[in-house]
């Protein structure tokens, strides 16, 4: 018979709506391709190393090392634990739903350039990924005009720093009114049983070639 105790709960947690990276270490560790699919996991619902393994198709002791990493960056924290046959297994979740980096690591070093160039391209890669698996699907075809669940978009705005912060409230307040995936507070909006997932992603610089 396996020993198995009951699970048991370290306290309510609810990730945070928004995280700060202040520091080149998290960075560092959120620029890899398995940790920022371990993150992505947890931002959606708690997960045992077996659950993340089995839905990242790999052996759990290739992600000890990773989820090690995110835990001492304080990126993700234990929310469980569950004794089974003598062995604690530790249930996990996300910090926050969202990340974004810290003004205060500027000016920027070669250090920090690094770091971001590299989380930058694993972010871009995972979702040329993700792109890829719905187009081999049959989920979204782009030559379906106006029938599409999806589209490419790109567009080069004149900003004043004033129309910047209020486009920037603007679209964070127009993402609130939707219900989001993995996202279960209290204020967010009940989805529709009948609604899928989309992704969104949305990348804002300064340009450098001018008007």
């Amino acid at each position: 018979m396996d020993d198995a105790h009951a699970f048991e709960p370290e306290g309510h947690f609810e990730p945070e709506d928004h995280y700060v990276i202040d520091t080149v270490e998290a960075l560092k560790v959120l620029s890899d391709e398995k940790r920022l699919q371990i993150l992505g996991l947890l931002t959606q619902q708690p997960m045992t190393v077996k659950e993340i393994a089995a839905e990242l198709d790999l052996p759990a002791n290739k992600l000890y090392y990773h989820m090690r990493q995110l835990e001492d960056q304080e990126l993700i924290r234990v929310v469980a634990t569950n004794v089974v046959s003598s062995i604690i297994e530790k249930t996990y979740r996300a910090r926050a739903y969202r990340y974004t980096v810290s003004k205060g690591l500027l000016p920027v070093t070669p250090e920090f350039t690094e770091a971001t160039s590299q989380l930058v391209i694993e972010l871009l890669d995972s979702v040329r990924r993700d792109l890829l698996r719905a187009l081999e699907a049959g989920q979204w075809n782009p030559s379906e005009d106006g029938h599409s669940p999806g589209e490419f978009r790109r567009e080069e705005l004149l900003l004043t720093p004033g129309q910047l912060r209020e486009f920037r409230e603007r679209l964070d307040a127009l993402i609130s009114d939707y219900p989001q995936v993995g996202y279960h507070s209290d204020q967010a909006p009940e989805p529709d049983p009948d609604a899928d997932a989309y992704s969104l992603v949305a990348i804002m610089f300064p340009r450098l070639d001018g008007r």
